[in-house]
């Protein structure tokens, strides 16, 4: 239960009742993967004595290469622990071993897109290397090892002899298809056995995604995975190895997790992100239509879109949406991603207090233990910076639609006042706690933190259809982040919807303006409310102090300006 197993592990070693030093306390017996990785440590320092020519390639080939068989002992996992258990006798004997190892692997379909779908024809491509003795006679064989493994064109390729150290590549030569039964988002190990003339060398392999229900577009600059189920950057989280999460201008990924959050109460919310424990994803969204992108698009150079649906559950908001997401790569908006959702009411009752948020939890710095979110409250633009290091990219978000925005930031660790614990898990409570608070919490602290931003409340009766549209903006501080945000909005019309202004929500309640005055007909009020609970009435009292009439008595107002 401590432990790692998976097709990409390389070797494994006891990790259960391991005798170890304790610091002032003499000797312990401990269990876990940092007992086991200090055996195989000492056995590479004990080839390294032994042979101080070996290359540390070499050294971790012959561990592997002399590994103990265990597959009789552990059935469950043939295929998950390596090539076996390190044997430290058998490393460090003299004698002949063998290894090949797969340095880069790729593959793509007949319309030259890094894909695998069925009714495509597949091309692998290969560089190996010979790492350890030289090899007569080398052949590659395919392994059938799935109920949905590839049909190959050749099962067999023939390489010839290969001296130590010596590198191979296959280009052109293995073309494969795989069934139309195959599900979709379905992990696929592709494994290949090498031999020689005297027997098996041994097996190489390398896991693919067939039939992926997300798309990757990186047509300006940034690269952003997007899923057929509401999510950003990443397609099966927490193990984030389907898609290539968010990445700007080249760098690595900065985005941990990503998501939509849709509800009309807080018994009523449907969302893909994580839930009551922190390592488990909400399921509340299914795909209608396979997210897909364009280069060929009516608006954008890059155009993608997906249709979802939450469940329709008594505990769900009740919604289909409808998913565009568009990249230009012109000069003045290639620092900008928009994304616009239709969402439609399939409930049969309206609803006057309709949320429609994206969860996002960046990770700038190691673990993100060094970030700050912020909110700039005259511009509406939330953005997330690795605090005290101006070399790495601010990244923004904006919610640009013309309806009232959400902002609320995150303490992950739940250590300062009104954030939850993510840590935890991020159950319904809180879920509408964050969305439904109007802008409540402007900044994190230095932490691994992370934001909600969105659109709400909003009035939606059966089968209407809602357009929310945010942007994710890339820059080198926030002044930049704010002039993207004005970009933005200001490109709307490209994308089919109307320019809209940010108006900053008060911080203080004020009567600004009363006018004409005098006036003998029509009179105009521009006031602020903060508290969303306030109760107001608006007299017209005379110099004397004596009320002449009451304009409005007792009428309720959420926060905002009027």
């Amino acid at each position: 239960s401590f432990s790692n197993y998976h097709p990409s592990v390389d070797i494994s070693a006891p990790g259960s009742g391991i005798v170890a030093t304790v610091f002032e306390a003499g000797y312990q017996e401990m269990n876990g993967t940092s007992m086991a990785a200090p055996i195989v440590a000492a056995v590479a320092a004990m080839l390294k004595a032994k042979h101080p020519e070996y290359t540390p390639l070499q050294i971790k080939e012959i561990i592997k290469a002399s590994a103990k068989n265990i597959d009789a002992t552990t059935e469950e996992y043939i295929g998950l622990m390596g090539r076996g258990q390190v044997d430290a006798f058998e490393a460090v004997r003299d004698t002949k071993r063998k290894s090949v190892l797969l340095e880069n692997f790729g593959y793509v379909n007949d319309k030259g897109e890094k894909l695998i779908n069925p009714d495509q024809e597949i091309t692998l491509s290969m560089s190996l290397i010979n790492v350890l003795s030289e090899l007569k006679g080398a052949y590659i064989k395919t392994v059938n090892n799935d109920e949905f493994s590839p049909i190959y064109q050749s099962d067999s390729i023939y390489i010839g002899d290969l001296a130590s150290m010596e590198r191979f590549y296959i280009n052109d030569k293995l073309k494969f298809s795989v069934s139309n039964e195959i599900p979709d988002d379905y992990t696929l190990l592709l494994e290949f056995d090498l031999y020689d003339e005297e027997g098996i060398v041994n097996r190489i392999g390398e896991l693919v995604y067939v039939k992926p229900s997300y798309r990757t577009m990186s047509s300006n600059n940034f690269t952003i995975t997007l899923t057929s189920r509401g999510n950003y950057g990443y397609n099966n989280y927490p193990s984030n190895s389907q898609g290539d999460g968010i990445r700007y201008k080249g760098n690595y990924n900065y985005l941990y997790e990503g998501g939509l959050i849709i509800a009309h109460s807080k018994y009523n919310i449907s969302n893909n992100v994580r839930g009551i424990t922190q390592s488990r994803q909400d399921k509340d969204f299914v795909s209608l239509d396979i997210f897909n992108t364009t280069t060929d698009g009516i608006y954008a150079t890059e155009e993608g879109f997906g249709f979802f649906t939450d469940h329709g559950y008594k505990e769900d908001a009740g919604v289909k949406v409808l998913q565009d997401v568009y990249q230009f790569d012109d000069e003045e908006k290639e620092d900008i991603v928009f994304i616009k959702y239709r969402v439609i009411n399939t409930t049969s009752q309206p609803h006057d207090s309709l949320y429609i948020a994206k969860f996002m939890d960046f990770d700038l710095s190691g673990g993100g233990k060094n970030d700050k979110v912020k909110f700039d409250r005259e511009n509406g633009v939330g953005y997330i910076f690795k605090y005290g290091d101006d070399t790495t990219p601010y990244i923004g978000s904006g919610m640009i639609s013309d309806h009232e925005l959400i902002f609320y930031a995150i303490d992950n660790n739940g250590e300062s006042l009104n954030s939850p614990n993510l840590w935890n898990g991020f159950d319904d409570e809180e879920k509408w706690s964050v969305i439904s608070s109007g802008v409540g919490r402007e900044s994190s602290g230095i932490v691994d933190c992370s934001y909600v931003i969105g659109a709400g409340p909003i009035s939606s009766i059966p089968g209407d259809t809602t357009t929310v549209v945010f942007a994710i903006y890339g820059g080198s501080d926030i002044l930049d982040l704010i002039s993207k945000d004005n970009i933005a909005r200001n490109s709307l019309p490209l994308i089919g919807e109307d320019i809209t202004k940010y108006i900053p929500k008060p911080n203080q309640d004020s009567l600004r303006k009363v006018y004409p005055n005098p006036t003998s007909g029509i009179i105009n009020i521009e006031f602020s409310v903060v508290n969303s609970e306030s109760r107001l009435s608006f007299l017209i009292i005379d110099e004397l102090g004596r009320t002449v009439d009451v304009i409005i008595e007792d009428k309720k107002y959420v926060k905002n300006n009027y």
